[in-house]
């Protein structure tokens, strides 16, 4: 049984900023140029058998007017490109990768998507940035970079104390003697009638190298009958 497991948080836009033009002329240009950059940072981890994938996407608009004159300002603003630019690394996979411009009030949504084969127990370092680049201001209007998260694929032998029917078995680990889990799992939904025991493989992350594991909810779980077994422990 493979199951891919997602987690995604949103980054709110920055603050109203002017794209101020021409140097000498910026009072004039601030008052009459202004754009309200609209843009979000979305992220997601998951899971199979062999890899753990990661998504970056940077999704959003710009409101704002352009002027009628003078012309050269006008002209200016309607030449106005916004382009995203995402970095998106696993381990030592990924990098930047950039999309394609758009004019600057026009939606954008560009995605930086990686992949690495995991080795159970190894922890991977997930750095992220999302970025809008005006070519009015000559660099990012918007610019969200999330601190560094740490995944490793963790396995936990358990055993079923509870069939529910319909699949769902409730379990508890069973390690072997002097093993700790770090993610204990409590239901194991895979077939009818339940197993008697399952190797589980758990997505763990945590936020600093200090910090105790989370784990997800959902698992790659298949049957075993070594009970107790091996459990990935600190």
């Amino acid at each position: 049984m493979t199951t891919l497991i997602t987690r995604r948080f949103c980054l709110s836009a920055l603050p109203l900023l002017a794209c101020l033009l021409v140097p000498g002329l910026v009072q004039n240009a601030a008052a009459q140029f202004t754009m309200t950059p609209n843009y979000s940072t979305y992220t997601s981890v998951s899971m199979d058998g062999t890899y753990i994938y990661t998504s970056v996407n940077v999704s959003g608009s710009s409101s704002g007017t352009c002027p009628t004159q003078p012309a050269y300002l006008a002209n200016e603003c309607h030449s106005t490109t916004h382009k995203p630019q995402v970095y998106n690394v696993i381990g030592s996979v990924g990098g930047w990768q950039y999309g394609s411009p758009v004019y600057w009030t026009s939606w954008l949504s560009f995605s930086n998507n990686q992949q690495i084969a995991y080795t159970k127990g190894v922890e991977y370092t997930f750095n992220n940035t999302g970025q809008v680049i005006c070519t009015a201001i000559g660099g990012p209007i918007y610019n969200v970079s999330a601190l560094p998260e740490f995944f490793r694929v963790v396995e936990t032998t358990v055993k079923l104390v509870q069939d529910w029917g319909n699949g769902d078995c409730e379990t508890q680990a069973a390690c072997l003697p002097g093993q700790t889990p770090i993610c204990t799992v409590v239901v194991v939904s895979d077939g009818n009638p339940c197993f008697k025991g399952w190797d589980c493989d758990v997505l763990a992350y945590r936020w600093s190298k200090t910090a105790n594991y989370s784990c997800f909810p959902y698992n790659e779980c298949l049957p075993t009958t070594t009970i107790p077994g091996w459990c990935d422990h600190y």
